[in-house]
């Protein structure tokens, strides 16, 4: 199918979608002037809407349900700038889920020891560098804690993607296994958030 085809099929149902719109809009055809009596419409239909502000600048850390997706939490506020708030938010994932987050039946892929620091960030990128005892690569685990990471932090307004190190060198995991040395984003691991 050749783009010029492609574009005529897309465009095709927008067209009679305009055109049906169109026609429900028009001013019906009437041989003499008509009088509309003003009827009287209330200024608000329903009751305004209570914004719910608990989880409102907080950081979101994703863990690991019961299905083995991620599944995203709201927690406490962060503070202070993109560095601040990115150790922050590493520092809770790390921890792991707090007592709540555990009766729910959630849990973290990233093993207690396993350190996972920020080295630094350029420009909307972190760079963060795993050390320590994990569960290796090819590893279901691997590939969830790569995701929590690069979910958690990407949630962070001002970060877009996640450049991870092992020991300094550049090897991520995707979610088919694969290994990569290119910064992940969050649409790289999309396919491990829970639906």
């Amino acid at each position: 199918m050749t783009a010029r085809t492609r574009r005529a099929v897309l465009a095709a149902p927008l067209l009679s979608v305009t055109a049906v719109v169109l026609a429900a809009c028009s001013i019906p055809n009437m041989s003499s002037p008509v009088a509309i009596t003003p009827v009287a419409t209330p200024t608000r239909t329903t009751a305004p809407a209570t914004p719910d502000l608990s989880g409102a600048g907080g950081s979101e850390l994703y863990l690991v349900g019961s299905d083995g997706k991620l599944v995203p939490v709201r927690r406490a506020p962060t503070s202070g700038g993109t560095k601040s708030q990115v150790e922050q938010a590493l520092g809770q994932l790390t921890a792991g889920p707090d007592g709540d987050e555990q009766a729910r039946g959630l849990t973290s892929a990233i093993p207690p020891g396993l350190s996972v620091m920020l080295v630094r960030l350029i420009g909307s990128q972190a760079i963060v560098d795993i050390k320590g005892t994990d569960p290796g690569p090819a590893t279901e685990e691997a590939r969830l804690a790569t995701a929590q990471v690069v979910l958690t932090l990407t949630s962070i307004p001002t970060v877009d993607s996640v450049l991870l190190t092992r020991n300094g060198r550049p090897q991520a995991v995707l979610p088919d296994g694969e290994l990569t040395q290119l910064p992940m984003t969050k649409e790289d691991v999309a396919a491990l958030v829970q639906q």
